[in-house]
């Protein structure tokens, strides 16, 4: 018993001293480009895959005006409400048909791969702008 403990516990310190941590610049990279997300959303790995279609509905969730807690910001801030007024804001139909607005964006990035270098969430926002829009002032 007292000879596999040993074993044991020198392979697990073996581990623990061998283990390289994550590059962290390779890390930052996962995702935050046009090039990655593209990667992702191309790769045969069904998870993989997922993750990128999660991430770009997560984007425009945020940019959605239509959520709670834009018309909260709104009403808290004179200058948010500004730039919802200016059409800043993503307007998508309701209700949201996730699969269309990933389609949209990963047809986007097919359709220019020139901007690719460019950060993921601009990207995603400049895709769903083209085709949906943002909100009008109705003021004017």
């Amino acid at each position: 018993m007292k000879i596999n403990g040993i074993v044991l516990s020198s392979i697990i310190i073996t581990n623990i001293l061998t283990a390289v941590p994550n590059d962290i610049e390779k890390e930052s990279r996962w995702i935050g480009s046009g090039e990655v997300l593209m990667e992702m959303l191309q790769h045969p790995d069904a998870n993989i895959n997922m993750f990128g279609n999660v991430y770009i509905r997560g984007v425009a969730s945020g940019l959605s005006y239509n959520s709670f807690i834009v018309n909260w910001m709104a009403e808290a801030s004179p200058e948010f409400q500004n730039r919802v007024k200016r059409g800043l804001l993503l307007k998508l139909p309701d209700p949201v048909n996730w699969s269309e607005v990933t389609n949209v964006v990963y047809q986007f990035l097919l359709n220019n791969p020139e901007t690719l270098e460019l950060p993921s969430v601009l990207l995603i926002e400049n895709a769903l702008h083209e085709v949906y829009g943002g909100i009008q002032n109705e003021d004017e």
